[in-house]
């Protein structure tokens, strides 16, 4: 599904910003903020994880996502 939400904004800036590997590179650090540290953010005053553990997972997470963007735009031409 972030895949899916990727490819859909890079989509929908890249007439602004141009295509190209920058765009996806800015896109995919948009859906990672979006669904990764703002729910993990959520979830800390209910004590299921840690603060070490979200900002691990959440940093850890940035590579796939960024890379699949990349890879999404490359795949994505017209």
């Amino acid at each position: 599904m972030k895949g899916l939400i990727a490819i859909w904004l890079y989509s929908a800036i890249r007439p602004r910003f141009g295509a190209g590997p920058l765009t996806a590179i800015i896109t995919g650090i948009a859906v990672w903020a979006l669904v990764l540290p703002v729910p993990m953010i959520g979830l800390l005053p209910m004590r299921f994880l840690s603060l070490q553990f979200a900002a691990t997972w959440s940093i850890l997470a940035l590579v796939p996502i960024v890379t699949g963007t990349l890879v999404g735009a490359w795949l994505h031409q017209d």
